[in-house]
């Protein structure tokens, strides 16, 4: 009766023991950023954030919570209440839209307005997390990313 309870218990800690948990979604990258409109006042920017779910399970993207910064000065936040599910074993583009402060990015709107004429690039900074939910756990995701936009409007 001994052997028996003891080679239950050790099948039961080897089953527990062989079961992987759930992963953290992956950050790939920030990607295909562009201006949606320009003015003395405002910038809006679009760009897709890259997630890839390591999991056999699918994840709900909850929450997405970053701060942009222009060439180096913060200008702007991108705060999102999405509520996307995120495929088992793939990846996804989750769609990001920022409004930035024109009068943050350059205390010369004269060289931002040459810059946009001249198309020249932009440096985006991108930091902060994006919360997603694995069986019923939020869990963040960090970003700290940089990519560049042409000053042209699409």
């Amino acid at each position: 009766m001994k052997n028996s309870i003891y080679l239950s218990l050790l099948l039961l800690i080897l089953a527990f023991a062989a079961c992987k948990g759930p992963q953290n979604p992956e950050f790939k990258r920030i990607e295909d950023v562009n201006i949606l409109s320009m003015d003395a006042k405002e910038i809006v920017l679009t760009a897709n954030a890259l997630i890839y779910n390591p999991n056999k399970m699918g994840v709900q993207l909850e929450h997405i919570d970053l701060d942009v910064a222009l060439d180096g000065n913060t200008a702007g936040k991108v705060e999102q209440t999405n509520n996307v599910k995120i495929p088992a074993k793939s990846d996804i583009k989750i769609p990001l839209k920022a409004t930035i402060d024109a009068r943050k990015i350059s205390k010369n709107l004269l060289s931002t307005a040459l810059s946009f004429l001249q198309n020249q690039k932009l440096k985006v900074h991108y930091k902060g997390d994006i919360t997603v939910k694995i069986a019923k756990i939020n869990v963040k995701i960090p970003i700290d990313d940089f990519a560049e936009v042409e000053m042209k409007l699409n």
